[in-house]
């Protein structure tokens, strides 16, 4: 080969992910330091000190001789670990995805995504994806401290699957409504409480009718449970063989999976009582988050577009709009056409001109 002959690239150079700009900004500066590193340490060694505070208390209760067995340790380990790291994993969630637009709105860098090529829908997905990936990056790291109650048996390889899709599912969901409130207010703080008081009524919420139905039936109440998220991981985590082992899902399925005899029979759960509402409660749940997810994104990619900034109580006042200058003294307002200042008299008209 000569010294001058150039050679075209071939343009193989291996697959790799294309990660949309928004994503890869976001996940760098989210890493960037040893802000990232600390709070994945933290969060697993809050974790892990859960995990051993339960076997603490599991390995009291066994003491004690009353009906746990070895794998009913197992599950008792399992489903109170997977349930409040479903909590943990909603609560950082819901706080990372609610700055996401309002951030970018208070720190005015917002106008230099909407002039890229990006599309209002990329953007707002960029930083959905990069909250769920964070989501997953926590969830990921807990497994094996899940994973450590089948050392005691009791759980399989279907329930941990079935129970990692329906958190995922749960708290991206939440994280695309957290994003479109953020892009509805105006800043960090306010998105940020809106978006917790939210995350109250979704986890509070679906009790209070359940108290209300259960009043107003004279009954078990089953409507209402199809909408608290916690019906669903019990639904995906259940033993096949029974049910929960005293853990904090033990409600939701035996509200559930009770054998339908009126409320006095309410203690005299079947085992295996039925697979048809796991079904039913996965099925409603897996279907919603999907729709609540595209819903909340495709109205916040509404948001993000340009000149849809929301407006503050004094811009709606006085009529105006954040993006709208600020009148210069001595012109016409909304005009720009310079008019007499205050206190003087108009100049006459030019000689010469029609009278």
């Amino acid at each position: 080969m000569s010294t001058g002959e150039v050679v075209a690239p071939t343009g193989r150079r291996g697959w790799r992910p294309r990660l949309s700009p928004v994503v890869r900004h976001e996940l760098a500066d989210r890493f960037r330091g040893n802000r990232g590193g600390l709070v994945v340490t933290g969060y697993v060694g809050v974790m892990g000190l859960v995990l051993v505070l339960l076997y603490l208390l599991v390995s009291s209760l066994a003491a004690q001789d009353i009906g746990f067995d070895q794998a009913g340790v197992g599950r008792f380990l399992f489903e109170n670990f997977i349930a409040l790291e479903f909590g943990f994993m909603l609560f950082v969630g819901a706080g990372y995805a609610a700055a996401q637009v309002a951030a970018e709105r208070e720190r005015q860098t917002l106008p230099l995504l909407q002039v890229t090529a990006m599309s209002p829908m990329q953007i707002v997905a960029g930083k959905w994806w990069a909250v769920v990936a964070w989501q997953a990056l926590l969830l990921v790291m807990g497994m094996p401290l899940a994973g450590a109650a089948s050392f005691f048996g009791g759980v399989g390889a279907l329930e941990v699957l079935l129970g990692t899709v329906h958190m995922v599912l749960v708290a991206a969901a939440f994280s695309a409504v957290a994003i479109w409130i953020s892009s509805v207010v105006r800043r960090t703080s306010v998105a940020i409480i809106v978006t917790y008081a939210a995350l109250f009524v979704v986890l509070v919420g679906p009790l209070v009718l359940a108290i209300a139905e259960a009043i107003a039936r004279e009954d078990v109440p089953t409507a209402s449970m199809y909408l608290h998220p916690g019906t669903g991981l019990a639904a995906a985590t259940l033993d096949a063989h029974g049910f929960p082992t005293a853990s904090i899902l033990s409600p939701f399925v035996e509200a559930m999976a009770w054998r339908g005899d009126g409320a006095a029979d309410f203690d005299v759960l079947v085992d295996g009582a039925g697979e048809g509402w796991r079904v039913r409660v996965l099925a409603v749940q897996w279907t919603a988050s999907l729709l609540v997810t595209w819903l909340a994104l495709w109205r916040a990619s509404r948001r993000v577009r340009p000149g849809r900034e929301p407006r503050s109580r004094r811009s709606r006042r006085n009529g105006t709009t954040p993006g709208d200058p600020a009148p210069v003294p001595g012109t016409a307002i909304g005009v720009g056409v310079p008019g007499p200042a205050p206190g003087t008299v108009p100049p006459p008209p030019p000689s010469g001109g029609p009278s």
